[in-house]
């Protein structure tokens, strides 16, 4: 996994924070409010697949 590698998590948290905050800006999602796939602190394969990972 990306555990190994910490600049991959680096990058990929900061990719997740800017994902939650274009869905909060779209009116996707609450201010504040968790996407499913990050509520257990993993990342989906869905998610990855969003953004391109």
């Amino acid at each position: 996994g990306l555990g190994a590698d910490e600049t991959l998590n680096a990058a990929a948290d900061e990719a997740e924070a800017a994902a939650v905050t274009a869905a909060e800006r779209a009116g996707w999602m609450r201010p504040g409010q968790r996407l499913p796939e990050m509520s257990t602190g993993m990342r989906s394969p869905e998610l990855m697949s969003m953004l391109h990972f």
